[in-house]
């Protein structure tokens, strides 16, 4: 009896379409991976604490009308800030550490350039005063290092996509995919909400406070997507680490 057609066959571990191959489970390389992934997963994790933190903060200390109080607010979320960015960029170096057929090193490496690339321009962004006639490349320089974090958003995500599918976990690839499209509607949406809309509104209802009420809607739909992705994002890295982590546990036994 062929043994495809037996209902009483075990499943397999391993699809038989797909080619029988090495996956190269080199644990150090894996390791290294795994502990950048963890290394990001961590500062996604601090980062939301000191932001709710920090939000719960400033709007205690502008009831209780203390500027000392809120200067100190926004000191340790800058800090925060900083540090996220640095574990963050630490993190993608060490991601890159997979094996080369995975095809995925290089799109976390761009990332890492992509984050290099933000500092450098809020840097030079800081200490730039445009000219009247340059408003629009002020503008735009300003909104760069958001577009920069998507584009990094958007590599690491490629990068978690082809990690899993390296690692033939087809659960976390296809949620890899579906985090790829939210990131690409997270930037999509903040263009024309962040940058079209208002000027739009603007030009359409030259009070302000006609405008900022008709884009608060928006705004709150583009809030709510972005925490969507952002849980996402999270959660799909510690999955990616905890698939290493057991992988090269089951190599090492």
């Amino acid at each position: 009896m062929n043994d495809s057609l037996n209902p009483y066959q075990a499943p397999l571990a391993i699809d038989p379409s797909e080619p029988a191959e090495d996956l190269s489970w080199d644990p150090e390389r894996f390791t290294t991976a795994r502990r950048g992934l963890m290394t990001i997963y961590a500062c996604l994790l601090v980062f939301s604490f000191v932001f709710l933190c920090s939000l719960v903060g400033s709007i205690l200390m502008g009831t209780m009308g203390s500027p000392v109080a809120f200067g100190f607010v926004l000191i340790v979320f800058t800090l925060a800030i900083v540090g996220n960015f640095l574990g963050i960029f630490i993190g993608l170096l060490m991601c890159g550490s997979v094996p080369r057929e995975s095809r995925a090193a290089e799109m976390s490496r761009l990332a890492a350039i992509m984050q290099a690339t933000i500092f450098v321009v809020l840097i030079l962004g800081s200490r730039w005063n445009p000219a009247p006639g340059l408003s629009l490349i002020a503008l735009v320089l300003r909104q760069l290092p958001i577009l920069l974090g998507g584009g990094a958003a958007i590599c690491f995500a490629i990068y978690l996509r082809r990690l899993n599918q390296f690692l033939r976990q087809r659960a976390a690839e296809r949620s890899a995919r579906i985090l790829l499209w939210l990131v690409v509607a997270n930037l999509v949406c903040y263009v024309l909400i962040g940058m079209v809309l208002p000027w739009v509104m603007l030009s359409l209802f030259p009070n302000r406070s006609v405008s900022f009420a008709v884009m608060g809607i928006p705004g709150l739909v583009l809030s709510l997507l972005l925490l969507v992705t952002y849980i996402k994002y999270a959660s799909l890295v510690r999955l990616t680490a905890r698939t290493i982590e057991r992988g090269s546990i089951r190599y090492a036994g």
